[in-house]
């Protein structure tokens, strides 16, 4: 091991930068939940598909055990907003156990981050000492402090690229190629993790169950979405139940974007109403040629 300091002819003193690990064993003494890491990534599109699902950045949380990534999207880069999105997550995914009580979720006590100005201001440095969280921040070129969000993130990245060009989309669905990206990383399994000796997912580390991959389907694969029946307001101010025609079409064509992410509904983006609906009565077409999705002036 050379020493970080030497001398050159000219007998001024220089510091030579010090060799980066390439690779390290866990910590066996880590416990999931224990300590998350985050990073804000910027968008890799410039549009989206509708104006609700358009950010500019994202926070990118990734628990440090499981390697389970959490993607939420970001309005600006202040640190508020980044506080607000480390809440979000923390109140969906990291205030319950998992089902059946065989997850080893522990309550977080550690957050993870480079030295970026929202992770460095002192409103972020007060919301870590109200909640007891010890802060660790990267120092300056040396990004793989924080590389388990950077390799993450380019997994996923890789994922996005493959799930536009197999749909033959544009780049105005990023966002739900992003989203699905991380479903599908949690599902697959990752050689640094193990569980009783054998190879195991970040979802089962981080839930205690294995994963039920019956409900993923082909991203962006035309689908029709069924209508149902609903209720008409009438003149004197009641609700009435209105049938949908017999003879009238009985389904939305669509295109299949996802998992909605507050009930176990299938979204699907319908370009004749330019929204993105929730619904279980959906029918895939998977083997499709190409897809449905036409780009709206």
């Amino acid at each position: 091991q050379p020493d970080l300091i030497s001398t050159s002819d000219h007998n001024i003193a220089t510091i030579r930068k010090k060799n980066r690990v390439k690779f390290s064993d866990p910590n066996p003494d880590l416990r999931v939940g224990e300590t998350l890491c985050f990073d804000v990534v910027p968008n890799p599109s410039k549009t989206s598909i509708t104006s609700e699902t358009f950010f500019a950045n994202y926070l990118l949380a990734v628990d440090k055990k499981s390697r389970k990534p959490f993607l939420h999207g970001l309005t600006s880069k202040s640190t508020s907003e980044v506080i607000s999105a480390i809440n979000y997550i923390r109140s969906q995914y990291f205030s319950t156990q998992a089902k059946d009580g065989q997850s080893e979720l522990l309550p977080t006590s550690r957050l993870q981050a480079d030295a970026g100005t929202m992770f460095t201001s002192e409103e972020f440095k007060d919301m870590c000492t109200k909640n007891n969280f010890k802060l660790t921040l990267a120092v300056a070129k040396h990004l793989e402090m924080n590389s388990i969000v950077e390799r993450t993130w380019q997994s996923i990245m890789y994922l996005r690229n493959a799930f536009l060009v197999h749909g033959k989309v544009d780049d105005s669905a990023t966002h739900f190629a992003l989203q699905y990206a991380c479903k599908v990383f949690s599902v697959i399994p990752v050689k640094t993790l193990r569980k009783e000796g054998r190879l195991t997912t970040s979802y089962e580390l981080f839930y205690g169950v294995k994963p039920n991959i019956n409900r993923f389907r082909v991203l962006f694969c035309p689908c029709v979405v069924k209508k149902h029946t609903y209720y008409k307001t009438a003149a004197n101010g009641s609700k009435v139940l209105t049938e949908t025609k017999p003879l009238s079409q009985r389904g939305f064509r669509g295109i299949f974007v996802g998992f909605d992410d507050y009930d176990s509904g299938y979204s699907v983006y319908i370009p004749s109403l330019r929204q993105v609906v929730s619904s279980n009565d959906v029918i895939f077409d998977e083997e499709f040629i190409s897809a449905l999705i036409q780009k709206h002036q």
